[in-house]
């Protein structure tokens, strides 16, 4: 990641930095269900995790990204 800016509060640092050091440990799993493709269909049902593998060959975009 770039440097933070200087304008981002410090509590909001902390909270980003603790984040990826779960993501890095496992612990924390972005692409877990319920998730919904913009055409309101679910694709990845609820307690599912997407592994490196189905990410990859994402074929779908998230709804509201």
């Amino acid at each position: 990641m770039a440097p933070y800016n200087k304008a981002i509060p410090e509590k909001i640092i902390t909270q980003v930095e603790a984040f990826k050091k779960q993501i890095a440990g496992g612990t924390f799993t972005i692409f877990e269900g319920p998730i919904k493709a913009q055409d309101d269909s679910i694709k990845v049902s609820e307690g599912t995790k997407l592994n490196d593998g189905d990410i990859l060959f994402m074929n779908w975009y998230v709804e509201g990204v």
